[in-house]
């Protein structure tokens, strides 16, 4: 789904995608002394950092800057897609993800959106972590 005006919201996201908010994920990029991870939440929940540095056994754990989101992901903040980013960016899909059929999420661009089933989602990122990592 591709948009004239940039979606920067989970809200506007449902919006003008016509689905759910409790079907809209958000990719947060987080920076921890063993590396960089894109943990996938449901837009309605939000990343704990400590449930979070528990299941990655990292206490360092800390949200991404947007300027480091690009860096990181070479994805705008607010466009990170969950699916296919580099390897060397860990994926965290928080287990409440794994509840729905299908999702929506950032689509490489503030101006476009993804959707995906969740099978996609586990096969296309490479050795996923799944753990409770949201708090809703």
């Amino acid at each position: 789904m591709v948009f004239d005006e940039p979606v920067r919201s989970v809200k506007q996201a449902s919006s003008v995608s016509g689905v759910s908010e409790s079907d809209i994920v958000k990719t947060v990029v987080v920076r921890g002394a063993r590396g960089d991870y894109a943990v996938v939440v449901l837009g309605s929940c939000r990343v704990s950092l400590e449930k979070l540095g528990l299941a990655l056994k990292d206490e360092s754990l800390r949200l991404a800057r947007a300027r480091e989101v690009l860096e990181v992901t070479g994805y705008e903040s607010g466009g990170v897609p969950p699916v296919c980013l580099d390897e060397r960016v860990r994926t965290v899909i928080d287990k409440r993800v794994l509840e729905r059929d299908y999702v929506v999420g950032g689509g490489g661009s503030t101006h476009a959106l993804l959707k995906l089933p969740v099978s996609l989602l586990l096969q296309f990122n490479s050795n996923p972590i799944v753990a409770d990592v949201s708090e809703c």
